[in-house]
């Protein structure tokens, strides 16, 4: 199950400053989809609790670091059923379903609070890179559809 189509519009921009060429999606940037190449290598859940995990390493988070992380997360919302309507098909439902096995209540709870970390504005960088583009609040309605799709 994908995303309603009310973010569609934003899932189409492309948005260009110091940021680079970003689509306003969590895979809509290099970062994201490099760390996917990984996932594809080793499809675990180690390496989701790890990268989810990484957001609350520094004071400061780093927007390399909050992007895979999102890639992560939108991992967990796929094999919970929940799609991204961008979601790579180099995932297959084999890995997803083997990760959905392993899925706990309190890992959710873990994912819920480094999606908390990802889009509080404080010693943020990515939240940085999106306001400072003008997008912050377009950016953080996809993040809430994220979380919706976390359950």
């Amino acid at each position: 199950m994908g995303t309603s189509g009310k973010f569609d519009i934003f899932r189409s921009q492309k948005i260009t400053n110091n940021m680079g060429a970003w689509e306003m999606t969590n895979f809509g940037n290099d970062t994201a989809m490099d760390w996917m190449f990984d996932f594809e290598k080793d499809p675990t859940l180690t390496l989701l609790e790890e990268t989810i995990d990484s957001v609350f390493d520094d004071d400061y988070l780093d927007s390399d670091i909050a992007s895979e992380a999102l890639a992560a997360l939108e991992i967990v919302a796929a094999a919970g059923g929940h799609r991204a309507n961008d979601f790579p098909e180099d995932v297959t439902v084999e890995q997803l379903a083997a990760i959905a096995t392993r899925i706990t209540p309190p890992f959710i709870d873990d994912c819920r609070k480094a999606l908390d970390r990802i889009t509080d504005p404080e010693d943020n960088e990515l939240y940085e890179l999106w306001e400072e583009a003008g997008h912050a609040e377009d950016w953080l309605n996809i993040e809430k559809d994220l979380r919706t799709r976390l359950g």
